[in-house]
Formats: C-alpha cells, structure tokens, sequence
C-alpha cells in the first residue's frame, strides 16, 4: 500500500512542475481531473478480470508484481558489474546516488 501511496504522491510532480511553468498558478480542479485519471488507470491495471471492483487476490497480485519489477531494477542498478551480487561498495554507491538524486529534484529552480 506504500508503494502505491508513493506512486500516487510521485504522478503529482509531473502536474505541479506543469502548473508551476503556467506562472505558479495551480488550478485545483484540474489537479483533481489529473490525479483521478491516474487513478483510473492503476486501477484498471489492477483490476485483472475487469469486473469494476479489486478482489483481495487482484490487489496482492498487483502489488507483488510491481514490487518484483521494482526490485528487479533496484537491484540492477546496484549491481554496476553484472555480477548478479552487489557489494558494499555498489550499495553504499547506490545510496548516495539515490540520495544526491533526491537532493537534487528537491532544490531545483
């Protein structure tokens, strides 16, 4: 449930850095609009019988897929000699990669 929280929070920035390139206006009818089609969408991904509605096993499956495929990818970023092992060192370069990332999307102008 975090992750989807976080994909929701993170399918903002594209709409807030739009909003922020129309003289910082930010219309919140439109932010809404915006958010509920990405909704939709994860939802309809989500909804594997299509049927309208998110069983239990649905959910799960949903969410264990997208944290396999997100794992997956972490872990290949990590692994920069394609060892399939990561080192301390390749992990503690991801970290701070990671975090001078995040450093930088935060304090952009």
């Amino acid at each position: 449930m975090k992750r989807i929280v976080l994909i929701s929070a993170i399918s903002l920035f594209p709409v807030f850095a739009n909003a922020q390139n129309m003289n910082n206006r930010i219309n919140a009818e439109e932010v809404k609009q915006m958010v509920y089609a990405q909704s939709a969408e994860v939802f309809k991904k989500m909804d594997a019988n299509d049927n309208k509605n998110l069983s239990k096993t649905e959910y799960i499956q949903y969410v264990m897929e997208e944290n396999r495929k997100t794992n997956e990818a972490e872990f290949k970023k990590m692994d920069k000699n394609n060892d399939n092992i990561i080192s301390n060192d390749e992990f503690n370069d991801f970290i701070i990669e990671t975090t001078n990332a995040t450093y930088n999307a935060l304090n952009q102008k």
